[in-house]
């Protein structure tokens, strides 16, 4: 697919996305092509066509490439994760190397600095980004020169004859003729000398502009300026380099106009932080009173734009526009309803769902898109949507001793912790050869249970437990059996 041209409107994304949905779901593995379709302002669907799933270790070169420039990072929410780690915090600085003769009995202090953590540093990064402008270089002496005097020339045509400048004292000095054999002279006529002409070339107006930068610095005409070039013409001298360093000006504030002209036209570069599992921590905590920031109404340079004091190292702080965060979110840990209401009214939600098209439809015998749907639709019905499982727990299997590792590894532990152990129910939803009941009877162990109080260890000793079948041992129809 062909780069986006530069003059397209960039497509609008929303700055703070969280996708959530069951385990299995891809959330994190879509992090990456969200993360570069953000990056190259393009959609999801035309990074899909330029990176096709063939393509996928392409996409992620990319991805580390950009990671390597600094413009996506990447963090992991836990429970014991703060706002230290992520803003900024106090923290130990490494020791100090000393020799080993220099070492003395004390043992020297720790010292601490504050530390910025990842958010404030790709904040920092992301602004920087979206503030910088290339100052117009100043031409070279030959350039401007060359480039002031056709504007005088110019001038002068206009106006069909001569111009009046005014000299440190206010005389009129009349610029009478341009010679076109002598590049770079100006002919003056001095108001004080009657008709006779004054010259004034361009290597000694280059000897003032290498000594002075401002005009401003002449202070003693003679001493100043004769002093430097030579000759007597120290007057008629300062009054070139002054209009010299007005046309100076002029080009450089024209220069510094069209650059900005540019940075208006063009969209700042983007930047973005990736927050895995945001659920798992406490997100008020971990942003504190940046939360606010997020806002696309409260981030740099727009109209409601907030800044506040960072409390350690009491900087000014806000969000750039340029910044987008992108957070996942397992709803099987935490529901979207149970999050921070906070973070939940300033995030745009992606919910993504099992996908059993992507499973392959015939594995020795055993359709896995059925098996799958087959067994989210009985999840739904026990438990929610939020609680099935995802695809991904099955993308990589291609044999039937896979899927019976895969079902050992990731599908009856994932049940277990759904169900918290009632095998019962796991038995509703898979069927009873993945399953199977014993009483305590027939218990092999033969211990049974005390007598205590008013129980009725008689019933509670027919009581049935339930144990998981060896699903290495299974045969396909013990699969197919859950959709058939």
């Amino acid at each position: 697919m062909p780069p986006r041209k530069k003059d397209t409107a960039p497509l609008s994304f929303p700055r703070n996305q969280i996708l959530y949905g069951p385990p299995g779901t891809g959330k994190t593995y879509h992090t990456t092509a969200r993360a570069v379709a953000l990056l190259e302002g393009v959609s999801d669907d035309e990074l899909a066509i330029q990176y096709p799933p063939e393509s996928r270790a392409e996409l992620r070169q990319k991805f580390e490439d950009y990671r390597a420039a600094g413009r996506i990072a990447f963090v992991t929410f836990h429970q014991a994760f703060t706002y230290e780690d992520f803003v900024e915090g106090i923290k130990p600085l490494p020791p100090t190397p000393v020799a080993e003769s220099d070492v003395s009995s004390v043992t020297a202090a720790v010292q601490y600095d504050v530390q910025p953590g990842i958010f404030r540093r790709i904040c920092e990064n992301a602004a920087t980004a979206a503030n910088t402008t290339v100052a117009p270089p100043i031409p070279a002496f030959g350039e401007l020169y060359d480039e002031f005097v056709e504007q005088l020339r110019h001038r002068m045509s206009e106006t069909r004859g001569p111009l009046t400048f005014s000299s440190k004292t206010g005389e009129p000095m009349i610029l009478t003729d341009i010679p076109e054999d002598k590049p770079g002279r100006l002919t003056f006529l001095h108001g004080n000398s009657g008709q006779q002409d004054h010259h004034i070339d361009k290597m000694w107006v280059e000897k003032l502009y290498k000594q002075y930068e401002s005009i401003d610095q002449i202070k003693k005409l003679k001493q100043d300026i004769t002093g430097v070039v030579g000759g007597s013409n120290a007057t008629l001298m300062w009054v070139v380099f002054n209009e010299l360093k007005k046309y100076e000006a002029q080009w450089l504030a024209q220069a510094r106009e069209q650059e900005r002209m540019k940075l208006v036209d063009a969209t700042p570069t983007p930047f973005v932080l990736i927050i895995d599992e945001i659920n798992r921590g406490n997100v008020a905590n971990i942003f504190g009173e940046l939360i606010t920031l997020l806002e696309d109404d409260k981030r740099a340079g727009r109209a409601e734009a907030v800044t506040v004091q960072l409390p350690y190292s009491k900087k000014p702080f806000t969000v750039p526009d340029n910044l987008y965060v992108l957070g996942t979110m397992n709803t099987a840990d935490r529901s979207v309803e149970a999050l921070d209401t906070a973070l939940r009214r300033r995030f745009s939600f992606t919910e993504m769902l099992p996908n059993p098209k992507l499973l392959p439809a015939d594995i020795e015998g055993v359709n896995l898109q059925e098996m799958l749907t087959a067994i989210n639709a009985r999840l739904e019905q026990l438990l929610d949507h939020d609680h099935c499982i995802g695809h991904a727990l099955l993308m990589r299997v291609t044999t039937l001793d896979g899927l019976r590792e895969a079902f050992r590894r990731n599908i009856l532990p994932l049940l277990q912790e759904y169900f918290f152990g009632d095998w019962g129910k796991i038995g509703l939803v898979i069927g009873n050869a993945f399953i199977y009941s014993v009483s305590k009877k027939q218990n092999a162990t033969g211990y049974k249970l005390m007598s205590f109080d008013k129980y009725n260890t008689g019933e509670l000793n027919e009581k049935s437990v339930y144990k998981l079948t060896d699903v290495l041992k299974l045969e396909a129809k013990a699969f197919q059996d859950i959709y058939a």
